[in-house]
């Protein structure tokens, strides 16, 4: 882990939110468990007097011989850490997966980004509030937290991030909709029609059915990702896509996708 004060955003380092951590077996399986840097004894996400400063949290990892140090979310801080798991095929230099790279074509090169202690996920932050409902999708991988959680910090800058933290612009809020907000309940009616195709849906709603669905080239697509693939050309891609469009809408010219 690169603990250089140049490589965490100052709006990170500058807050005395830090921890470091531990992996120990709790309950039969391996757990990262916050530490105080201050006294070496256990840190609590809802007790701040257990934190300390980023130079204390690299200072204690060789005190105590602790793995890591971590960040600590607070509601007074306006950050927000989202967690992408397992999205990563090859490390820092891997492939990311459809709902990485949505997520990431959504961000931009607009704010901090790292890599995950397993280098197989990335850790974003955005200034901004949550949405209410759930933090955490895990059939998807994707964590939202404003407070209370931590994130293991390595420092490993994803590809060329900046390094400082960009103020929300909708992005939180589509996150939530899209990866963490369960879906609504369909009536057997609804679902008859979705199973043909359907343009009872709003549009954003018809788009996240599609890329959710068994159709693994569509995702993709709507991404505009088709060198590598099966089509021979951006024309035949994005053949493939209308024809794929005009499907999940019914052939309704009035869906305005």
């Amino acid at each position: 882990m690169n603990t250089s004060n140049n490589t965490f955003p100052k709006a990170l380092t500058t807050l005395p939110n830090w921890v470091c951590w531990r992996l120990e077996k709790v309950k039969g399986r391996d757990c990262k468990v916050p530490y105080n840097p201050r006294t070496g004894g256990k840190a609590m996400p809802n007790k701040p007097e257990t934190w300390a400063t980023f130079a204390e949290a690299v200072e204690a990892m060789q005190k105590y011989g602790f793995l890591g140090i971590g960040f600590m979310f607070t509601l007074e801080s306006g950050i927000v850490g989202i967690d992408i798991d397992k999205c990563l095929s090859e490390g820092e230099n891997g492939h990311p997966n459809d709902i990485a790279g949505a997520i990431l074509d959504k961000v931009g090169n607009s704010t901090y980004i790292e890599l995950s202690p397993s280098k197989t996920g990335l850790h974003l932050f955005l200034r901004g509030t949550l949405s209410k409902g759930g933090r955490r999708n895990s059939e998807n991988g994707v964590e939202i937290y404003s407070e209370k959680r931590y994130f293991t910090m390595t420092g490993m800058q994803y590809q060329n991030c900046v390094d400082k933290i960009a103020d929300d612009n909708g992005t939180l809020a589509w996150i939530h909709d899209t990866y963490i907000k369960p879906p609504k309940k369909q009536t057997s009616s609804a679902k008859g029609k979705v199973a043909k195709g359907t343009s009872c849906l709003a549009d954003n709603e018809l788009i996240k059915m599609a890329i959710k669905s068994k159709d693994i080239d569509f995702a993709p697509l709507w991404r505009g990702a088709w060198e590598g693939g099966k089509y021979k050309s951006q024309s035949e891609a994005d053949m493939a896509l209308c024809g794929k469009l005009a499907w999940w809408a019914n052939a309704e010219s009035a869906q305005d996708i």
